[in-house]
């Protein structure tokens, strides 16, 4: 969020004081919505939100490994895929990874810190797919607000809410050129079943399903589900 005007710092500052959990990545809060740099220590407005600061970064410049720590001391070190901020960690801040390099291994690259009722991580650098994976999931699980669709992250994504009736209702999208099958989060009704148009424009169910999603049939937890490519499937209950 490179552009944020003051407004949106200080609602970011109440969220996080009123029990929220809030993630960042690099190079947030720097101008405001015209544009125009903030002149304070950076990040702009939240420097005791996060607990750090930085007025340093630069570019990997070849290795500079992340190196991770306390709660995600599980993940495998990676390489910084970009530019990397040198953040100055408060003491009370914890240090979740830093930069395996001589001139900057006393630096924090991914950090977390409680403020108020929440906390704040602030991801320094571009990670990996699977690295940023990690720490998303653990940011995830730390904050008590795993869902329905956290098993199937990176395979396809996972929207809920409540219709006019009460129900939850669970969209599932495959936005890929794949077939998917994955593990029903929930139990339900299926309300739109997935399709295949074929190029002479007849519709057909989705083929080698364990499952076949037709409107109407009843989904338990756990069942596999056959996704087609572009598709979806949404199920109430």
């Amino acid at each position: 969020l490179y552009c944020a005007s003051q407004e949106t710092t200080d609602r970011l500052r109440a969220f996080v004081e009123n029990g929220g959990h809030l993630v960042s990545t690099m190079r947030s809060f720097v101008t405001d919505d015209e544009v125009t740099v903030w002149h304070d220590r950076a990040p702009h407005n939240l420097t005791d939100v996060f607990g750090m600061t930085y007025n340093q970064f630069t570019r990997p410049n070849g290795h500079v490994s992340v190196e991770f720590a306390g709660a995600l001391a599980e993940t495998a070190s990676t390489d910084a895929q970009s530019l990397i901020e040198l953040l100055n960690a408060d003491a009370d801040t914890e240090v979740l990874a830093s930069y395996g390099h001589y001139a900057w291994k006393d630096y924090a690259a991914v950090t977390r810190h409680a403020f108020g009722k929440g906390d704040a991580e602030w991801v320094a650098t571009l990670l990996d797919a699977d690295s940023i994976r990690a720490v998303m999931r653990e940011a995830v699980e730390h904050a008590g607000v795993e869902g329905a669709g956290t098993a199937l992250a990176g395979q396809v994504a996972v929207r809920q809410g409540v219709n006019a009736l009460g129900e939850n209702v669970t969209y599932l999208l495959n936005y890929s050129a794949d077939e998917v099958t994955v593990a029903s989060p929930i139990e339900g009704e299926v309300v739109v079943a997935p399709v295949v148009i074929a190029t002479d424009g007849s519709i057909d169910e989705v083929a080698n399903a364990e499952v076949v999603l037709k409107e109407g049939a009843a989904v338990k937890q756990g069942d596999p589900l056959t996704i087609g490519r572009w598709n979806v499937a949404v199920i109430a209950g």
